[in-house]
């Protein structure tokens, strides 16, 4: 009971973890005990604020703030901000962690236990119709706990935490190597392309940079990769469909450019960032704005009637973090993103663990608007806390 009252912040952030796949308002609710109790640990000096490690991400949202206090945007765009925010508070109380091991071990097993949903939910619908359509992005949303791209980065840092954690809890190892392996058979059942690229090229990393072995082995290893990623597109049809493979490399490509949305959401992008409105320094004046020049590059630019219909209707966003940053904040915001991801990187690159999670987010953000959502506001904090912890 003495252990439970002095570590009530920690258990209370357990808590939110384990909501946080299967609830989208309790989280918030659990924040504010949380926020309350940091902020008298704070006041009573029994915990400290560290900056300086956050310095170029703070400078990022200052600037993008200010720039839009400036401008009359901050309201009309107040969705977007609240989010930013929302990160910064939540990496300012995270450093109150008192047991980083076990506030890891709880990210470990919220994240498994959502796979697990996952696998119940889709085992009740192959038994119902004898088939997983993962082929089809509408349908396999339908199937999961969070959307494919969010369920797939999950299952790839409870892969990789699930082998850091074989490796310190010997005792319990094999459990917890099941657990990894469990969480790349969801992978690939779900055929999330980034996820499973990313174990692969983390694979590749391992045995090239910190396995100590000889260059033989390193490339009898890296050819067992490429011929274990090849096989799997040959065998499993979903993956192949998710990967656009056709019968030769000029129809792969077609097919990719007419099903894959980012082709058309990146060159309206590179569109937008070459009209003369475009401030390539401070970027757009409202993501508004952005949001008005996306709907106008969609009804202009795509000829088919039911797909410029699906994109307007969508109302599809950048899909990738540095390119938002870019437009609306222009070089400065990007160069400081970027800065704010290298000062991570030098801190987390000689423990593979942390470079395995720290490339899977960079991947990510590659990809998806991580910070337009609330679970990616928290999913963002909750791992760059970590890095920040590993590189104190």
């Amino acid at each position: 009971m003495i252990g439970l009252k002095k570590n009530v912040f920690d258990y209370l952030l357990y808590l939110l973890l384990l909501c946080l796949p299967f609830f989208k308002g309790v989280p918030n609710i659990i924040l504010i005990p949380v926020s309350l109790l940091f902020l008298k640990d704070v006041f009573t000096q029994k915990s400290s604020v560290r900056i300086l490690p956050l310095v170029f991400l703070l400078l990022l949202f200052l600037y993008l703030f200010v720039k839009a206090l400036f401008l009359g945007t901050f309201v009309a765009d107040q969705r977007i901000y609240s989010g930013y925010l929302l990160v910064v508070w939540l990496l300012l109380l995270l450093q109150n962690v008192k047991d980083l091991n076990r506030f890891k071990f709880a990210v470990l097993v919220t994240f498994s236990l959502s796979v697990y949903a996952s696998f119940i939910m889709m085992a009740k619908y192959y038994l119902h119709s004898h088939t997983l359509p993962f082929g089809n992005t509408a349908e396999a949303n339908m199937l999961l706990v969070l959307e494919r791209p969010y369920a797939g980065i999950t299952a790839v840092f409870g892969f990789f935490l699930s082998i850091d954690f074989s490796i310190t809890l010997r005792k319990y190892r094999w459990w917890i190597r099941t657990n990894a392996g469990l969480m790349l058979l969801f992978i690939i059942l779900i055929s999330a392309r980034l996820s499973l690229v990313t174990v692969f090229l983390m694979a590749a990393v391992f045995f090239v940079f910190y396995y100590k072995v000889g260059k033989y082995n390193k490339i009898g290893a890296l050819l067992l990769l490429v011929f274990t990623f090849g096989g799997l597109l040959l065998v499993n049809q979903n993956i192949s469909k998710r990967f656009f493979i056709e019968e030769n490399l000029e129809k792969s490509i077609e097919v990719a450019a007419a099903y894959e949305p980012r082709v058309v959401i990146w060159n309206c992008a590179m569109n937008m960032s070459q009209v003369p409105e475009f401030n390539n320094i401070l970027g757009w004046g409202s993501y508004q704005s952005i949001a008005w020049n996306y709907h106008q590059c969609y009804s202009q630019t795509i000829q088919d009637s039911s797909k410029r219909g699906y994109f307007l209707e969508e109302n599809f966003n950048s899909h990738n973090q540095f390119i938002d940053f870019y437009l609306i904040g222009g070089a400065t915001a990007l160069l400081l993103f970027t800065a704010f991801i290298l000062h991570f990187f030098i801190q987390v690159k000689k423990d593979f663990f942390a470079t395995a999670l720290f490339v899977a987010f960079v991947l990510f953000f590659f990809l998806e608007n991580v910070l337009y959502r609330q679970f990616g506001c928290y999913l963002f904090s909750i791992f760059t806390a970590l890095y920040m912890k590993k590189g104190k």
